[in-house]
C-alpha cells in the first residue's frame, strides 16, 4: 500500500492514508472487506466514503469529543490494517513525511504500535534534514522508535558506478564518462534529481540517444 504527501500550506485530512487505505479496500471482495473492517465500518466509512459504495448503507458513528473521535479513528485503522495482514503480509509505505499533517502523523505513531505482533510493515520516508524540537514529525519519530521492530535505515545518494547503471539503460549504451562526473556532481546522486536532470538534457537535445529515439 502506498501514500503520499504534498508539498503546499493545505494538506487533505489524513491524505496519505486515505490514498493506502482505499487502495486496500478496493482490492479486497465486500464481504472480506466486510469482516476485516469490522466495528470500525461506520468510523473508516467518514475517512473513505468509497466505502458506503461497495458495502452499502453504513450507519453513522455515534458522536463523540474531539479527543474521543480521534482515538475511535487511530483505532479503526489500526484494527482495520491487522485484520488485512491477518491473510496476507502488508506493507504500508507513506512517503515525504516531512509534508505530511499533524494528524497523519499521529495516526502513524499509534499504529506503530501494532507491527511486531502482526504481517504489518509500516516505511515511513522523509528527507534528512535537520528538524526542530517539537516539530510534528521530530515527535513521531521519536515515538517510533521506542517501538519493538523499528529500524532506520539513512538513504544516501547514488555512487557514480550507480548513475553511470541508470544512465546506461537510459540510453541503452554505456554513458562518456566525463557525462556521469558532471551529473554525479550536479545531483549528489539523488536519484530524483538525477531523473529530472536527465529528462531535461534529453528534451533540450543536450543528451541525444544513439539507438531508438
Amino acid at each position: 500500500l502506498w501514500g503520499s504527501s504534498f508539498e503546499g500550506d493545505w494538506h487533505p485530512p489524513y491524505g496519505p492514508w486515505v490514498e493506502a487505505l482505499g487502495d486496500v479496500a478496493r482490492s479486497l471482495d465486500p464481504a472480506r472487506l466486510r469482516r476485516d473492517l469490522g466495528a470500525g465500518a461506520p468510523v473508516l466509512a467518514r475517512l473513505l466514503p468509497e466505502l458506503a459504495a461497495t458495502l452499502g448503507d453504513v450507519p453513522a458513528p455515534a458522536p463523540l469529543g474531539p479527543e474521543e473521535e480521534r482515538f475511535r479513528l487511530f483505532d479503526a485503522v489500526a484494527q482495520f490494517l491487522v485484520a488485512v495482514a491477518r491473510h496476507r503480509p502488508v506493507v504500508l509505505v507513506l512517503d515525504d513525511l516531512h509534508w505530511t499533517d499533524r494528524d497523519s502523523l499521529q495516526l502513524l505513531a499509534y499504529c506503530g504500535r501494532f507491527v511486531a505482533r502482526t504481517g504489518l510493515v509500516l516505511v515511513g520516508a522523509y528527507r534528512d534534514a535537520p528538524l526542530d524540537l517539537g516539530d510534528p514529525l521530530a515527535d513521531t519519530l521519536a515515538v517510533l522508535c521506542r517501538q519493538d521492530g523499528y529500524e532506520h535505515l539513512a538513504l544516501g545518494g547514488l555512487s557514480p558506478g550507480e548513475v553511470a547503471d541508470y544512465l546506461a539503460r537510459a540510453t541503452r549504451q554505456p554513458p562518456p564518462a566525463a557525462l556521469v562526473r558532471a551529473i554525479h556532481a550536479e545531483t549528489g546522486g539523488n536519484p530524483f534529481y538525477l531523473r529530472q536532470l536527465w529528462r531535461h538534457l534529453v528534451d533540450e537535445r543536450v543528451a541525444v540517444q544513439q539507438h531508438g529515439r
